[in-house]
């Protein structure tokens, strides 16, 4: 089997996606008297995925999703899940019986035997809080009907960890802040986000580096509000107050270092240009220096839909797939990213270069 499957996040579209890369809802739910997934027995996780899986091929409305016992794909196909953010990593190589459904475009999925019995998860691209949410609650609700879960009448659904208590509802949007980091002005941003009681998180979830200057900014408490009232906080407060704060970042940064941030822009771009060999990481971090010179009006023949698109194209089972015949390892990587890099940014220039 091969995923092929678009990842929605790096679509590069939708309101606001010159900061706002994604946003994502997540919903997490547990079965009525069954144990967490963290103290079942392997039976009882068995029983656990089964019934998941039987619940989304009796729903009728499900029944676009593909089922995927990751117990029995490859290592290959886990890890793509791993790169286009739809499973953490250790999900993905945990031991315990576990699976997911999936509808063909990525944009909506569901999660059995990860933290909790069942997470449904929905992926817009841009700043679209509403409609993710929408969408995951139209998968709750439809699996609901054949799957008994687990609420309480004063605390809300019961979650394995306690801060999910209530709605169970994850927020998270995926922010690019380039200005931000360049001018020193993360600790602002988490200042702020422990007064709001907001988890910043970087570009693979928890425990992980702001690659590309990409962050991962969520909710931290559901007990005592509704799901509505959550989104709405996102979309009518948090959202607007972090793009205005990298917009107006940008601007000043501009305003104050426009020769700087021209030669910033051109070295990036020349070395996406002439490059040979190209980690990874570094490749994600020039990347993101490219969004911020796109951000600027300094950089022309780049988007983002290209940027966002690249950014997933560059990691390493990606590449295995726009090249399957090429022999793979460290170099070999390391050599077909930059030819990717070469080819896309053939045709990119700079503008404001000549001094005169």
């Amino acid at each position: 089997m091969r995923l092929v499957t678009p990842s929605i996040w790096t679509a590069g579209e939708g309101p606001d996606s010159d900061v706002v890369m994604s946003t994502r809802v997540r919903l997490a739910r547990n079965l009525q008297e069954v144990t967490f997934i963290g103290r079942a027995s392997l039976i009882q996780a068995t029983e656990t995925a089964q019934a998941v899986q039987r619940a989304v091929a009796r729903s009728e409305s499900l029944k676009g999703m593909n089922w995927l016992d990751l117990t029995a794909i490859t290592a290959r196909d886990r890890a793509l899940l791993v790169e286009r953010g739809l499973v953490g990593e250790h999900f993905s190589t945990a031991n315990h019986p576990r699976g997911m459904a999936i509808a063909d475009h990525g944009e909506v999925s569901i999660l059995a035997n990860e933290e909790d019995h069942v997470r449904v998860q929905a992926v817009r691209s841009g700043s679209r809080v509403a409609q993710a949410l929408e969408a995951a609650r139209d998968v709750e609700q439809a699996l609901g009907q054949h799957l008994p879960f687990a609420f309480h009448s004063r605390w809300g659904f019961l979650t394995a960890c306690p801060t999910n208590v209530g709605t169970g509802l994850r927020v998270s949007v995926m922010v690019s802040l380039p200005a931000m980091a360049l001018t020193g002005q993360v600790p602002r941003l988490q200042r702020a986000a422990k007064e709001l009681h907001l988890a910043i998180r970087g570009f693979r979830g928890e425990g992980t580096g702001h690659e590309a200057d990409l962050f991962q900014v969520s909710n931290q408490i559901t007990l005592g509000r509704s799901a509505s009232e959550l989104a709405d906080d996102f979309s009518r407060a948090i959202v607007p107050e972090l793009v205005e704060w990298e917009r107006a970042a940008r601007r000043a940064y501009l305003q104050a270092n426009r020769w700087p941030a021209i030669d910033r822009a051109a070295r990036e771009v020349a070395m996406l240009q002439s490059c040979r060999l190209m980690a990874r990481d570094e490749a994600m971090k020039r990347l993101g220096r490219v969004r911020l010179g796109v951000s600027l009006g300094l950089i022309q023949g780049a988007s983002y839909v290209q940027l966002s698109s690249l950014m997933l194209r560059i990691q390493p089972e990606h590449l295995a797939i726009e090249r399957p015949a090429a022999s793979h390892g460290v170099e070999q990587d390391r050599l077909e990213r930059a030819r990717l890099l070469r080819e896309s940014f053939a045709s990119v220039s700079v503008s404001g270069c000549d001094a005169s």
